[in-house]
């Protein structure tokens, strides 16, 4: 999946315009929270593994789930989900699955790699600040634990102080990573203005 520092890009875009605040830029990173805590990948992005060990996302679960009444973290939430279903879609399918200079392991490893060099020039680019945790938040997700967002909330504070030393992306190529956060914001804003995605309505309460 791509970067905390390229799902907060997306969301600042999004923020920028709409104003959805400071729980919406800390929904669009939690799902993540799973690298910390013993909650499975598959249960917070709403994705299921395939035999082959790859997977696929469901976004729209979510929406089922909560649709109803969202606040402004789980429209953050839900942004990350269909950040990640894209690039799944896009950007890993393009130098992973279809990838024929390295092994898949190699590949991973110079891809996840570009991901520290991205994070300067990201934060600059879009002007990212780090978060305030907000420990009064009630989610209503019940896919992750509360408490366990404190810890994703440090872990990208550790990115605005992680500069690479590489002069050159070992793999993705910025052009790419643009069209991705491009794309993402394109889709969300798509989601805001029908009010549903593939058919699946949302309201939005903005009282939390």
């Amino acid at each position: 999946m791509g970067s905390r520092i390229m799902h907060l890009s997306i969301a600042q875009v999004i923020n920028n315009k709409h104003g959805f605040g400071n729980d919406f830029l800390i929904g669009s990173i939690t799902p993540d929270v799973n690298k910390n805590s013993r909650t499975p990948k598959e249960l917070t992005h709403f994705m299921v593994k395939r035999e082959d060990g790859e997977h696929d996302m469901f976004p729209n679960m979510f929406l089922e789930e909560y649709g109803t009444c969202l606040n402004t973290f789980q429209l953050g939430y839900y942004l990350h989900l269909i950040s990640d279903d894209i690039w799944l879609k896009t950007v890993y399918k393009k130098y992973i699955l279809e990838n024929m200079s390295y092994s898949k392991d190699e590949a991973l490893r110079r891809f996840y790699l570009d991901f520290h060099y991205y994070n300067g020039i990201l934060i600059k680019q879009y002007k990212l600040v780090i978060l305030k945790n907000n420990k009064y938040l009630s989610t209503g997700v019940n896919e992750i634990i509360d408490r366990d967002i404190s810890e994703i909330i440090e872990d990208l504070d550790a990115d605005f102080d992680d500069m690479s030393i590489e002069d050159f992306p070992g793999l993705l190529k910025k052009e790419d990573v643009e069209q991705y956060i491009n794309v993402c914001v394109k889709e969300f804003e798509i989601f805001l203005l029908k009010g549903s995605y593939d058919g699946v309505k949302f309201v939005f309460y903005n009282g939390f």
